[in-house]
């Protein structure tokens, strides 16, 4: 039986978390973690985009749940050791790069929701 006829796929929207509402995101979404995975998220994006010279980063709320922060910059040649890539993408899909290594890596065991 084909049920790939009866899948639906929901897009995921990305919304810009307000300037007014950033305290609050990362302990939402991260507890008593939010400080580790703040942090890391900074280091792999240096790992990854070594030209990366830090600066203000935007929280961004998906509509199933999840998060990602964005850095405020143009766009970045990230290099990925292991695999081979390198590649240059828009800041946002950057972040989005880098966002999931932090949790992953440094929160070996982090709860899901």
């Amino acid at each position: 039986m084909n049920t790939a006829a009866y899948q639906t796929h929901t897009p995921i929207g990305a919304q810009q978390v307000p300037d007014d509402a950033r305290i609050h995101t990362l302990p939402r979404h991260f507890g008593w973690h939010m400080l580790a995975v703040e942090d890391a998220a900074y280091r792999w994006m240096r790992r990854l985009a070594p030209e990366y010279a830090g600066g203000y980063w935007h929280f961004y709320e998906l509509s199933n749940g999840g998060f990602y922060m964005a850095p405020e910059c143009g766009p970045l040649l990230l290099r990925v050791e292991g695999n081979g890539f390198e590649g240059l993408m828009s800041s946002q899909a950057a972040g989005n790069a880098a966002c999931p290594l932090p949790s992953a890596t440094c929160l070996p065991g982090f709860p899901t929701r």
